[in-house]
């Protein structure tokens, strides 16, 4: 049996600058008959791109976590639940 299970992570991260910030990443985890890893999804990074474009642009006040929710959300295969965020 095949299970996906999403996680979010903090990462350190060094910008051009030579400073280090943290950001939240969402991340993956697939089983096989109860076997797997952790591993960053690749969908994330051009995610990631248009967000800090929709940012520049003064189009989009949501947290970056909003959008990490809304990204699991779209790639969970679990059933969805009609009651959740009403």
């Amino acid at each position: 049996m095949i299970d996906t299970k999403f996680k979010v992570k903090k990462v350190d991260v060094l910008d051009a600058n030579g400073v280090i910030r943290k950001k939240f990443i969402p991340i993956r985890k697939t089983t096989f008959f109860g076997i797997g890893f952790w591993k960053e999804c690749k969908e994330w990074s051009g995610v990631e791109k248009q967000i800090a474009d929709d940012r520049f642009r003064g189009m989009d006040t949501d947290s970056t976590l909003t959008h990490i929710r809304e990204f699991i959300d779209a790639h969970d295969d679990a059933p969805k639940n009609e009651y959740y965020n009403e």
